[in-house]
């Protein structure tokens, strides 16, 4: 044993800068492991935060027949209904160019982008959308390279086209990203929705809170 201790001793001390370098080696390790375990633990935080900073719903649904904001209220009245928020998000048909063939997007708009209650988006440039204007959700903008100024082919509900212009880029909290296969996202207001054949104050999309929270309480308020 003895023998073993001075020949780790004389291999530690005779080379001692391969020991500096292992105990470099290992110091440097321990501290990346340990870096990266903190950061995961702070990025899981800041995406918490930034989840509920949005107010997510507890139930996302949408319906066969419209609603109006007479029929939310009312079904903000329910018992163990904290309250309900209304949108729209349908499908729709683009084009970049005149030679482009039609692509598959979709379309969301809120009653009032000033007061939105759950699943909030944020704008992050330029203005909301108006009736002549549409807004482009920020990962179809870096996806496709559609900035604020550029104009955009629409198909109307009636069949025929109209360019519109982007006017403002806006972060969605939960749209699939074009590049992990999702289409690109644009917004309009309830004036310009008019235009795909869903009438101003015509909701499809139903976002409620509920008190107390639970999956399954949620569940059963849906399906009620």
């Amino acid at each position: 044993m003895n023998v073993l201790w001075r020949k780790l001793w004389h291999d530690l001390w005779e080379r001692k800068s391969r020991t500096l370098l292992v105990i470099m080696s290992v110091a440097a390790g321990v501290f990346c492991v340990g870096a990266i375990f903190g950061m995961n633990d702070q990025l899981y935080t800041q995406m918490d935060i930034s989840h509920a900073s949005t107010y997510p719903s507890h139930i996302n649904m949408f319906t066969f027949q419209h609603l109006d904001q007479d029929m939310a209220d009312q079904l903000s009245k329910i018992d163990g209904v904290l309250s309900v928020d209304i949108t729209n998000q349908i499908g729709l048909r683009y084009k970049l160019t005149s030679e482009d063939k039609w692509q598959p997007g979709m379309v969301a708009t809120r009653p009032d982008y000033n007061e939105q209650t759950y699943d909030q988006i944020s704008l992050i440039e330029g203005e909301w959308p108006t009736k002549n204007t549409l807004g482009i959700e920020r990962t179809a903008s870096e996806y496709y390279g559609i900035n604020i100024g550029d104009e955009v082919q629409i198909e109307l509900a009636d069949g025929t086209a109209r360019w519109l212009p982007i006017n403002g880029m806006i972060r969605h909290p939960f749209v699939e990203p074009p590049s992990f296969g999702g289409d690109a996202l644009f917004f309009m207001n309830p004036q310009g929705l008019e235009r795909l054949g869903i009438p101003e104050g015509a909701y499809f999309n139903l976002k409620v809170r509920v008190s107390p929270f639970s999956r399954m309480n949620s569940e059963e308020m849906a399906f009620e």
